[in-house]
């Protein structure tokens, strides 16, 4: 483990873009991959288990 980069809970979908403040919209990055996606749309891997499925 890396002790000088910590975790980040991150927005899925960015508050900025209208997402949910919901734990079904969260998930934990480390810190540079949270401070490179910033507020942007970044998708999302296949393997995260989503809560709520699009129609």
């Amino acid at each position: 483990m890396n002790q000088i980069e910590t975790e980040r809970y991150d927005h899925i979908v960015p508050l900025a873009r209208f997402g949910a403040n919901d734990i079904t919209n969260i998930q934990l990055l480390c810190e540079p991959c949270n401070l490179k996606k910033s507020a942007k749309d970044v998708s999302v891997s296949p393997l995260y288990p989503r809560a709520i499925l699009p129609d």
